[in-house]
């Protein structure tokens, strides 16, 4: 992770799995309930995280921010977000 071109340690970063269905496809967006994070790490000094991408299904990892603000008549803080979106497709079972 990095910010303004520098490492951001101690970032937290969370990562989200939603699984596929039996045919190796993503659920239809109606389908799917809310989930919680199955990861919740911090970066470490050099801004890099190791996230077990073991599960098929689709991912979303996200890290959130907060900083004092520019503009401190505006508001007292501000927030920076990043996402990174895929898809690991299940492991095929040939063996």
């Amino acid at each position: 992770m990095l910010l303004r071109g520098q490492p951001l340690g101690g970032a937290l970063v969370r990562a989200w799995n939603r699984p596929l269905d039996a045919d190796g496809r993503p659920f239809p967006v109606a389908t799917r309930d809310s989930l919680g994070p199955v990861y919740e790490g911090r970066t470490r000094a050099d801004g890099t995280v190791t996230i077990p991408v073991e599960r098929a299904g689709e991912w979303m990892v996200s890290c959130v921010h907060m900083e004092p603000s520019d503009v401190r008549s505006e508001a007292d803080w501000q927030s920076l977000w990043a996402n990174f979106t895929f898809a690991r497709p299940a492991r095929s079972r040939t063996r």
